[in-house]
């Protein structure tokens, strides 16, 4: 399942947006610039002025701390530049310095061995630029003796250097938090620090307090010459001294977008327009902005606030950020609601292929996380079938123009729908909710002539075998896990060749597997992990990117897990663990030389890097699905090989959390509790690190008194530290249709 992530990137168009202010615009007006200028103004205000530094002070020995971050200036010259309202929100540093960082979580630290070889930086540099919302100013001045004077051509190839990591000039973009920050001319923790190192890649440092995780170091992409950044660290505030993982802090969270109302509308060839009334409750006083996130190809036509006021708003052409003033500004905890008209294309047809340009910015949502009620009307053509989210309460028909509404009955996370011409196939099952498969059988022509073309041939009956893994999975998952939090159920096809979304009650499959169904079980597992998004994801959410593999790598293994039950083929069922297993293999290895090398499970999407781009799947699909299969051998009863120790613990953990989003601690909470014992061990060496052992196994049989023999057996556990422990099964033939299964701990180099 995919999911839009919202990386740190976009930092700042140009540094002279922040460095300067031009002395003909008077004060006054700067003071509540967010109240009194567009989103376009501001920015024509500060991208067009020119460098003008106010104040300078030579520097000796100075230290800037900003969480775990020093940044010691040894000697050279400050400007401090033109304010932004009524405060200094900018500085430049040319001369020596040094820069140290070190994480306070272990995992962080195995993220800067990963990129430096260290587990912290102390990194000399030449110039220096900081943009912040917070006191730095009032530092500086209490530390130096500053005086008027004119920038040097250093300064200003600082911002230069500085201004091709620094946004999308096209797009008018700037990062939203710092946007935010001087829109809303907030004080607030916002720091980011432009770090120039001779000879060597540029460091990027901030703390932007609208995050989940405010602190945030960053380098040069890798192997690119484009100037594009990459997250090397990521961590909360203030964290001194943690060392575990569910520490949070908080946050300055803009907004919730608690309900949508929404009336869609598609014409003959499924142009599409749509007016959005969103109820918000906003979290921090006085916002005299807000924005949303809309696919780049919907164009915002009007906005109108609460107070039936229209409202200025600014969207770059093909850009997905959507900026809204607020007059007057939003008070905290207040509802209000804000209504967006827009239209665009977000269905493009393919010779009777539908393909929907996204699953999720099809409609105007935060940056952050959101738990929404939905209200969707949609108006289409009736030769069209259209699937949404949430229950259909009413569908009517007038003069050829089709009107359903779909009502989700509680707050869910994402919503999606999908349109085309489609045939539909209905499941009645007295053991799951109603289940409906819809398919493409025009747009099938095109494909079976291109597949005939490639010597592959398609199956027959599709609805019925994609029904089929689709009703039988959910039964499964049923009895295993719990009920299925949905009462109506949607499989629908759309036209990418690999690849699924899931949404409660609604599932997107790719059109291979409605040509199908291959012999080695894919497309099986496929249809299953989707479906099993119904209990991981949705029953049970995930609470932060750290903890998406128990989304991901539980879907992914109970696709597995529904591939071994259906088919009955265990030879099956392990190779396709086996596959995986060396592909996780195969990466790890990389990590014994020079090469980069992916995360652990517990970094999400961060495990992935410009070296190695497909970590995130590799870990938190796969390697995540190889720690249930874990826990899955070491519960089950040996002498009789029953399994009833994971069911019971995975029906315990949805029990427990469904409706809930679960962190990786409570997971393991829900282990220890079935385990009966301490299982930090199994969680620190499979989820939060990196390490794979390999064993090389050997024994010796002599014999004993009386027809008995002695049986000594050696194992080796090589390339993991001498504290690694693992419990090793063992499994002994004593021929004659007699054997034994037991388990042995190994731990250490040899056991």
């Amino acid at each position: 399942m995919r999911h839009r992530h919202i990386f740190i990137s976009n930092l700042i168009i140009t540094l002279s947006l922040f460095l300067c202010f031009s002395p003909c615009i008077a004060t006054s007006h700067i003071d509540s610039v967010g109240a009194s200028l567009t989103y376009q103004g501001l920015y024509n205000l500060l991208n067009n002025m020119i460098l003008d530094v106010c104040d300078s002070a030579e520097v000796s020995n100075v230290t800037l701390r900003r969480d775990v971050a020093f940044i010691h200036l040894e000697y050279g010259s400050i400007y401090l530049c033109r304010p932004i309202g009524d405060r200094v929100c900018g500085v430049v540093f040319i001369g020596n310095g040094t820069f140290n960082f070190k994480p306070p979580m272990e995992v962080e630290q195995s993220q800067l061995r990963r990129f430096y070889d260290s587990d912290s930086l102390h990194e000399e540099f030449d110039a220096l630029f900081i943009i912040f919302g917070d006191s730095t100013e009032y530092e500086l001045r209490s530390k130096l003796n500053f005086k008027a004077t004119v920038a040097d051509s250093k300064v200003k190839k600082v911002i230069k250097e500085s201004l091709k990591y620094m946004g999308e000039k096209n797009k008018m973009a700037f990062d939203s938090d710092i946007m935010k920050t001087f829109l809303d001319n907030r004080e607030n923790s916002l720091y980011y620090a432009y770090i120039s190192r001779e000879l060597k890649p540029p460091l990027f440092f901030k703390i932007n307090p609208y995050a989940e995780e405010q602190v945030i170091l960053q380098t040069k992409k890798f192997k690119t010459y484009d100037p594009i950044r990459e997250t090397v660290c990521l961590f909360p505030l203030g964290l001194l001294n943690a060392d575990s993982m569910g520490m949070k802090v908080a946050r300055d969270t803009c907004f919730l977008a608690n309900r949508y109302r929404m009336d869609c509308s598609f014409d003959n060839s499924l142009g599409f327009s749509a007016v959005a009334m969103i109820e918000i409750m906003p979290k921090l006083e006085n916002q005299n902005w807000i924005n949303f996130v809309l696919h780049s190809d919907l164009i915002v036509d009007s906005v109108f606030l609460g107070n039936g006021e229209k409202a200025e708003y600014f969207q770059a052409a093909k850009s997905p950020d959507v900026w809204v003033q607020c007059r007057p500004p939003l008070r905290a905890n207040i509802t209000d609601t804000i209504t967006l008209y827009y239209h665009g294309e977000i269905i493009k047809e393919l010779t009777h292929v539908f393909f929907l340009k996204s699953s999720i910015e099809w409609h105007p949502t935060p940056e952050e996380r959101n738990y929404a009620i939905y209200d969707l009307t949609f108006r289409y053509p009736s030769q069209y079938t259209l699937v949404s989210v949430g229950d259909k309460v009413e569908d009517t028909t007038i003069n050829r123009v089709r009107t359903t509404r779909w009502l989700t009955s509680k707050p869910i996370r994402n919503a999606s729908f999908n349109i085309g011409i489609y045939d539909e196939y209905k499941i009645e099952d007295d053991r799951i909710p109603s289940v409906t498969v819809l398919i493409s059988e025009l747009g099938h022509r095109e494909v079976r002539e291109a597949l005939l073309d490639m010597g592959m041939l398609s199956g027959k009956d599709m609805e019925k075998q994609v029904g089929a893994d689709v009703a039988n999975s959910m039964a499964l998952f049923q009895q295993i896990y719990g009920k299925c939090p949905v009462d109506n159920f949607y499989a629908t096809e759309i036209s990418t060749p690999i690849g699924g979304e899931a949404f409660p009650g609604l599932i997107h499959l790719p059109l291979l597997t409605f040509q199908r169904t291959d012999h080695e079980g894919y497309d099986r597992m496929l249809r299953a992990h989707e479906v099993a998004h119904q209990w991981w994801g949705f029953g049970v959410d995930y609470a932060s990117y750290r903890d998406k593999w128990l989304s991901e790598a539980f879907a992914e293994y109970s696709g597995l897990w529904y591939m071994q039950s259906i088919l009955k083929d265990n030879d099956k069922f392990f190779a396709r663990l086996t596959e995986s297993r060396d592909a996780i293999w195969e990466d790890y290895r990389s990590s014994l030389g020079e090469d980069k090398f992916s995360g652990p499970i517990c970094l999400g999407f961060r495990a992935s890097s410009s070296e190695r781009p497909d970590a995130y799947e590799l870990m938190s699909y796969y390697k995540g699905a190889w720690v249930l299969h874990m826990l899955r051998n070491m519960s089950i009863d040996l002498k009789t090989m029953n399994e009833d120790g994971f069911l019971n613990l995975m029906k315990d953990y949805y029990t427990t959390f469904n409706g809930k989003r679960a962190t990786t601690n409570d997971f393991q909470f829900i282990v220890e509790k079935h385990f009966g014992e301490d299982m930090n061990w199994f969680f620190n060496q499979w989820v939060y690190e990196i390490d794979i052992p390999q064993y090389k196994f050997s024994y010796k049989i002599e014999s004993a008194d009386e027809e008995k023999y002695l049986v000594t057996c050696r194992v080796k556990q090589m390339n993991v530290s001498d504290d690694f422990k693992m419990l090793i099964p063992l499994f002994i033939d004593f021929g004659d249709d007699r054997t034994a299964r037991v388990r042995i701990w190994v731990q250490g180099p040899e056991t």
